[in-house]
């Protein structure tokens, strides 16, 4: 982005100079350097606890000739997560075309996915895990409900077909009498042979199957979010090494815990569906 501006300046320098002034002030302590050139910008101590929160970036060049020369400022602000883009001269037709160009390297400095949006708009995303783990507990609780309603009181195949044959031998009024009795105890749950399917609740080990790796799941998410996708950074000196421990760290949550337990917990679901 330096380079470009320098090479948009350089239109109007000639054998001048072109003034370069970077002012960058720190998250602690509200330390402010002042230096000259973008070399001894990366030189700076970037350090974790104390990193870079703002770097102020001035090129200027105004030859003597009253309708030439510009100014272009550059500011990348961590504390408002903002880039202000500054460019002024005579020449209109450069200004424009300058804007035009700064702009784009403006926007290979903002990062991409689906991550940073919602970084943006943390309050959506933690409302929306909320009513998903919500979903998931009532669902894991309530879960044999319908099956209770659906099979309760359902005549298994072999019996109904014992029934059927005595109701058609049932001649006389005790035949008649002990079909009608065959057919209600078979129809009426009995406590030693018939008994309700068992209903899931939170103290139903396999309820923890399901509710555990979802949890860890959702923490485990949340975690990425909050402290492996950094906002506004510098990338150099011991930043740089920090943002690619947090991407490694990003990776493997995603990758070997958030996907796993995922699948995981699908595997889980078939098997009490297939049991039930």
């Amino acid at each position: 982005m330096v380079e470009v501006a320098r090479e948009r300046l350089e239109r109007f320098s000639g054998d001048m100079p072109i003034s370069e002034e970077f002012v960058v002030s720190f998250k602690k302590n509200n330390k402010m350097l002042k230096v000259d050139s973008l070399q001894k910008v990366l030189q700076l101590d970037n350090s974790v606890n104390n990193p870079i929160q703002e770097i102020a970036i001035n090129l200027l060049c105004f030859p003597e000739l009253p309708d030439k020369g510009g100014v272009i400022r550059l500011i990348f602000s961590g504390a408002s997560r903002t880039i202000s883009l500054v460019v002024g001269s005579p020449d209109v037709v450069w200004m424009q075309e300058t804007m035009g160009s700064l702009e784009e390297q403006v926007e290979r400095t903002i990062p991409i996915g689906l991550i940073y949006p919602i970084k943006l708009l943390p309050g959506i995303f933690y409302l929306a895990l909320f009513f998903l783990l919500s979903t998931v507990f009532l669902s894991i609780y309530n879960a044999n409900d319908r099956f209770h309603k659906i099979g309760f009181n359902v005549i298994p195949e072999q019996r109904a077909r014992e029934i059927a044959a005595l109701q058609a031998l049932a001649k006389s009024d005790q035949e008649k009498a002990d079909f009608v009795f065959q057919y209600l105890s078979a129809t009426v749950p009995i406590a030693n042979d018939s008994q309700p399917p068992k209903k899931y609740s939170l103290k139903e080990p396999r309820t923890y199957f399901v509710a555990v790796p979802m949890i860890v799941a959702v923490i485990s998410s949340l975690w990425a979010i909050a402290f492996c996708y950094p906002l506004n950074v510098s990338a150099w000196g011991d930043w740089a090494e920090a943002l690619d421990r947090k991407i490694e760290q990003r990776k493997w949550i995603w990758g070997e815990v958030v996907f796993a337990t995922v699948i995981g917990v699908a595997g889980n679901l078939f098997a009490f569906g297939v049991t039930t």
